[in-house]
């Protein structure tokens, strides 16, 4: 019969599939790690520009799902945010139908600089994704449906991060995450269910940026860069992370153990543009951001050519594949920019490309803040209510969109996120004069 073989793992070929076509990581690689949901990235922002993360670390609290470190910086410039799917995202509507892929993320954050005067900022975010196979069916020798069960991967994580902005700024970031795996599992004997596998692994993150125009200035190279009220900005800075790390994840009723997709980015990035300083509010006049960055996946085999876990950068070749772009058949190398306009619009391009999988993919994207023109208008009218002001400039209520830029027929055909972004601005803490 159809249903009485015990040992079926739908689950892990699906998402072996999936990440050999789209996650950039060796075939190998993929084929001996369990838990792949792991690597799929779930920032709109990021995903818009070719899965890159290093233009996002400052106001995007879904940045902390691939690097905790960003959560130092997002407590610098904000109390509070929160990230959410509008919709559950399709996941591969071209070849599956019924699977689901959704995240959100909450952040807190306190900058100790107005408070204490400490350059300190420090970070926390609580952290899910889930990807839900859906009801999946078993049938007899007739055809007839016997029975469905569920099967899911979900994902909840805590992130802590520390940041210190003194001449470089500067964060470190840790986060613990729970794995629960839902299967299917079918018994020799008409029965049927579910079998659950959890697990425990932690990620690590460094940030760095050089914010060149204030380092000047405080150096005494430059007397002022501020010229009336507009403000030029340069920062390059430098990322990196080593997610999923831990042992393996333990399969129950005679599935194998796996282990963990566990994985090492790094990048560089910069942000240029011009800002306008007003009484209550700095905003960006004109951005550009950009980002590139490079994945491995640090699995290898022994003599033996049992898999295990690879020390240091395994096949990722920092200074062609990260500072120059050159990519090779085993890292993967991401890249986009962001340009945005009076921190109102943005608009986002991004190219991913894993040449040992074959897979050279566009992205795009947009992001909209709907309450900075109420800000910009309110600046620019020198409205004198300063309880009002900051109420209005603390605001932040966001939609960021990403589509992947791909032909009818590929397994991302139609694949698109859609999220909304609430935060809270760091606003002065003194009385209301």
């Amino acid at each position: 019969m159809a249903h009485t073989f015990r040992n079926l793992r739908w689950v892990q070929i699906i998402c072996t599939f999936v990440l050999l076509l789209t996650a950039a990581v060796p075939a190998f690689a993929v084929s001996e790690a369990g838990v792949l949901f792991l690597l799929i990235s779930p920032s709109p922002r990021a995903n818009a520009m070719g899965q890159t993360y290093g233009a996002t670390v400052s106001a995007s609290p879904m940045a902390s799902f691939f690097n905790p470190a960003s959560l130092g910086f997002f407590a610098g410039d904000n109390y509070f945010g929160t990230a959410w799917y509008s919709d559950k995202t399709a996941w591969l509507p071209a070849i599956a139908d019924g699977m689901t892929f959704d995240a959100k993320s909450t952040c807190f954050g306190v900058n100790l600089e107005p408070l204490l005067n400490i350059p300190v900022s420090v970070g926390a975010a609580f952290n899910s994704v889930t990807l839900d196979y859906g009801e999946m069916t078993y049938t007899g020798e007739t055809g007839a449906t016997l029975g469905s069960v569920s099967a899911r991967d979900r994902m909840t994580g805590t992130a802590f991060s520390i940041a210190v902005d003194y001449y470089v700024r500067a964060s470190i970031g840790y986060t613990f995450k729970s794995l629960d795996t839902q299967l299917p599992y079918y018994g020799a004997g008409m029965e049927h269910g579910a079998t659950d596998a959890r697990c425990r692994c932690h990620d690590i993150g460094f940030i760095a940026e050089l914010p060149v125009f204030p380092l000047l200035y405080k150096l005494g190279v430059m007397e002022t860069y501020t010229f009336y009220s507009i403000e030029p900005f340069f920062n390059p800075g430098f990322y990196y992370s080593k997610t999923n790390i831990g042992s393996k994840i333990e399969y129950a009723d005679a599935f194998q153990s796996d282990l963990l997709p566990r994985n090492l980015s790094a990048g560089i990035n910069f942000s240029a543009g011009f800002a306008y300083a007003g009484r209550y509010n700095t905003f960006n006049i004109i951005a550009l951001s950009w980002a590139r960055e490079a994945d491995d996946l640090l699995i290898g085999h022994s003599a033996e050519y049992t898999p295990e876990y690879v020390s240091g950068c395994n096949d990722l070749d920092f200074f062609n594949s990260v500072l120059f772009g050159k990519a090779n058949d085993k890292a993967v190398t991401k890249k986009g920019y962001e340009f945005s306009l009076g921190d109102f619009y943005f608009v986002r391009e991004g190219r991913y490309e894993d040449i040992e999988g074959s897979v050279m993919m566009k992205t795009r994207g947009y992001g909209i803040n709907f309450t900075q023109p109420l800000k910009i208008a309110a600046e620019l009218l020198h409205i004198q209510n300063k309880l009002l002001m900051r109420i209005l400039t603390s605001i932040n209520i966001e939609k960021h969109h990403a589509e992947y830029k791909t032909e009818y027929g590929h397994p991302l055909y139609g694949t698109e996120f859609t999220s909304y972004v609430v935060r809270v601005n760091n606003f002065p803490v003194g009385p209301i004069l």
